[in-house]
């Protein structure tokens, strides 16, 4: 039988220590719904596209953070030096993003499916117009690569078609849709509204409205919600309103009985010399007498 050495033991046991130190019992699903701003929402409910500042690049996303290695496959190689290494945060920035209501994942997952078919297909088929320019010369390569990065128009366009699709009631063909006809209100928030003006026309099922973003302009809003935390937070702004109620009250109940006081002074003041008055006119009488029986 073959024992261990001490140092073999040792270096078990730091690793052991350092392991129960750094250990948790909560569970990953706890931690999750934790720290999720939106617990209750469902997968493909909400679509979020980001867009390139420089290059104009175009990634849909189905969570508010970026994943490196999914929006780098998203990207296609138009040349060298058309595709990052990696993604850098200061150069990526909120485009939109696609609200379906409750209880339609699905439909957002199709229509995020759809979205990102079109994408690559304008990256793919192009015509003959991005290679010869109005005079017949032919485009260099690296002029070509950055017209077929850009997708912030065509992708506009693209969301514009594919929930008009899910408005049409009537269609000639299916493109694999679901909702296709359903009518669904679709909720599209814009960072600039005038994106929206891209696309040639919108459906009546679609609202657009403002986007709420961070203040560095390079994320969407996320706000991380502890129950706890926010019951005490709401009860001390309770008791705070309460508290400024009650002190406007008091300040409002002072200044009234102020002005009360005030305008009863000078009636008060009125009415003693009035009183001093006839006091003095029922003296004076007495004093005439008094002397006339001293001249007696």
């Amino acid at each position: 039988m073959n024992a261990p050495s001490a140092p073999g033991l040792a270096r078990h046991a730091i690793i052991a220590v350092r392991g129960a130190r750094y250990a948790t019992t909560v569970s990953r699903g706890q931690i999750q719904r934790q720290f999720d701003p939106n617990p209750d929402a469902e997968y493909g409910q909400h679509i979020y596209v980001y867009s390139h500042l420089q290059k104009h690049h175009v990634v849909y996303s189905l969570k508010k953070a970026m994943n490196n290695n999914r929006a780098l496959d998203q990207l296609p190689f138009n040349g060298k030096q058309t595709k990052p290494r990696s993604l850098r945060k200061d150069l990526w920035a909120p485009l939109a993003s696609i609200h379906f209501p409750a209880g339609s994942g699905e439909i957002g997952l199709s229509a995020y499916q759809k979205l990102r078919e079109y994408r690559r297909r304008h990256e793919l088929e192009w015509d003959d117009s991005l290679m010869e320019d109005k005079d017949g010369k032919i485009i260099p390569k690296k002029k070509r690569a950055r017209q077929l990065c850009d997708q912030k128009a065509n992708s506009i366009a693209d969301m514009a078609a594919v929930l008009q699709r899910l408005d049409e009631k009537e269609f000639t063909e299916k493109i694999g849709l679901k909702g296709q006809g359903t009518g669904v209100k679709v909720e599209v928030k814009w960072t600039d509204l005038l994106d929206a003006e891209f696309a040639e026309t919108w459906s009546e099922n679609v609202i657009h409205d403002k986007l709420d973003i961070a203040k560095n302009d390079r994320a969407f809003e996320t706000k991380r919600q502890y129950p706890k935390k926010i019951a005490d937070a709401a009860k001390r702004k309770e008791k705070e309103k309460k508290k400024k109620s009650e002190a406007r009250a008091l300040k409002q109940r002072e200044r009234a009985t102020d002005k009360v006081a005030t305008a009863k002074l000078p009636v008060e003041d009125l009415v003693g010399e009035e009183v001093a008055a006839e006091q003095q006119t029922a003296e004076e009488p007495s004093l005439k007498e008094g002397s006339g029986k001293a001249n007696l």
